[in-house]
């Protein structure tokens, strides 16, 4: 069993979220520059008055070397006029205060927070960098609305767990028992699928997917790959946008997988501003 640099606490073999339980820093990964680059470029690219980093994390983010490393809200109140940094977990938000400077922070729902700052009036980002669909899940009316806004950029993390909790609960949703498709057999342990621990979280998964894509519709579309997902995603921020979509393959981690895709939805002209030059 190893443990967190930052607390000295133990982490469990299997831990799957990117923080740590005893002290709420977030953990980077080999991905995480690559994510950071692009966050930096877009901002001094160009030049946004007004960042809201949505899921706004621990501030720093802790490296496997143990190294402490700048987190996006360091990066946004560094490159722009006003950072406000919206943080639910209440550990990782008492850790970003310790490490914000100038950034406006905000702790609670960020569905609830982030229209009180988009008014259309000055240029604006709004960074949404959930692990899989935030906790709270992100609403997509909330980001439908923000994306449509004049002088509103939104720029979406779609990460892998989105699809791997798409097919999961969309499998158990829908099996019986005489068809589990539990490889643990773990039909044998209940006497009814309602009592079942898989289908009990396919159904927490549900409701907060539901959220993430505005509809249930989701259940019906079967297997198109996390890149089919990510543009289909991608696809509901279309009106008034223009649309880039970069992968980042982050590979196995010690904990867990970080690949996922940056979905910007843009006013600017993509071309124009380099972005798909510098990440296509």
């Amino acid at each position: 069993m190893s443990v967190c640099p930052n607390c000295g606490k133990p982490l469990r073999d299997s831990l799957e979220e990117p923080w740590c339980p005893s002290c709420g820093i977030r953990f980077a990964t080999n991905a995480t520059p690559k994510k950071h680059e692009y966050l930096e470029a877009l901002c001094k690219t160009n030049k946004y008055d007004l960042a809201i980093d949505v899921c706004a994390g621990s501030g720093k983010v802790q490296y496997p070397d143990g190294k402490l490393g700048e987190g996006s809200p360091l990066i946004l109140e560094r490159l722009c006029s006003h950072c406000v940094c919206i943080e639910y977990d209440p550990k990782t938000y008492a850790l970003l205060k310790t490490f914000a400077g100038k950034a406006e922070l905000r702790n609670g729902d960020c569905n609830n927070i982030m229209l009180e700052y988009i008014d259309g009036k000055q240029p604006t980002l709004v960074f949404i960098d959930p692990n899989g669909y935030g906790i709270p899940a992100i609403r997509y009316d909330v980001v439908s609305k923000i994306a449509k806004t004049e002088n509103t950029d939104v720029l979406v993390t779609f990460s892998w767990r989105i699809c791997r909790e798409m097919g999961f609960t969309s499998r158990y949703l829908n099996c019986s028992m005489d068809d589990c498709p539990s490889p643990t057999k773990i039909a044998e342990k209940f006497s009814s699928c309602d009592e079942c621990t898989n289908r009990l979280k396919a159904l927490t998964w549900r409701e907060s997917l539901d959220t993430w894509w505005g509809h249930s519709d989701w259940l019906e579309w079967g297997r198109v790959g996390s890149a089919g997902y990510a543009r289909r995603y991608a696809n509901l921020l279309r009106d008034g946008n223009t649309i880039d979509i970069t992968a980042f393959a982050g590979g196995e981690q010690k904990y867990y997988r970080n690949d996922f895709y940056l979905i910007l939805a843009t006013k600017f002209n993509v071309a124009r501003y380099g972005i798909s030059r510098w990440f296509g």
